[in-house]
């Protein structure tokens, strides 16, 4: 099972808020223009390398710690192996889902973020369905990403219509340059679930966009 759903701003998941601000790429956003380095997409004026999208996991992608502060890229929380740093052995069937967020690259908007952002990793660790989460940075893509991996739905749905997500929600269009994406599937085991599935799925939503 696979759902997609509008208007997730950062964290993992799916939303219920569904009056985000309108931040949909207009129809030239995918042009390209000539820069140092070579060929850069471009998206509402802003460029960025080519190879920057959803799909590929950026080259420069590191980790972010809860107070988003830079870190290795690691998992974090109670299904974590302390010794090894690896996903336990979870029972049942687990749901995983990941955010691609296009950050508009502005100190305002960086600021904005972090504003937002803290709160709702208060509600995302307090959750006792979360079994893990990595959340990823990328300054050369100017992008945001975020691996999560869930007990069950519903717990996943307590944490999605939280005020603090709520309100992320909101404000999307003031952090996000457009073309940002969420998706979520199902994982029988938590062998595979990474990066390199994370992307695949992030390629495969069609849309709408953020």
């Amino acid at each position: 099972m696979k759902t997609t759903w509008l208007c997730i701003p950062l964290m993992a998941t799916l939303t219920l808020v569904t009056a985000c601000a309108d931040d949909t790429p207009s129809a030239d956003g995918a042009g390209a223009s000539g820069g140092a380095g070579g060929s850069t997409a471009t998206t509402g004026g802003d460029s960025f390398p080519a190879d920057c999208q959803a799909g590929s996991v950026e080259e420069d992608l590191s980790g972010a710690s809860p107070n988003l502060t830079p870190t290795d890229l690691v998992w974090m929380g109670p299904g974590v192996d302390s010794a090894t740093g690896e996903l336990m052995p979870q029972e049942g069937t687990l749901i995983v889902s990941t955010t691609y967020l296009r950050l508009q690259p502005t100190e305002e908007a960086r600021a904005r973020f972090g504003e937002l952002m803290n709160p709702l990793l208060g509600d995302l660790f307090g959750n006792p369905e979360l079994v893990a989460v990595q959340l990823g940075m990328s300054e050369r893509c100017g992008s945001a990403r975020t691996l999560s991996v869930w007990r069950s739905v519903e717990g996943m749905f307590t944490f999605v219509t939280s005020d603090s997500h709520a309100n992320a929600a909101a404000a999307v269009g003031e952090v996000s340059r457009g073309g940002s994406v969420v998706t979520h599937w199902e994982a029988a085991k938590v062998d595979g679930i990474g990066w390199e599935e994370a992307v695949v799925q992030a390629a495969a939503v069609d849309g709408p966009f953020y």
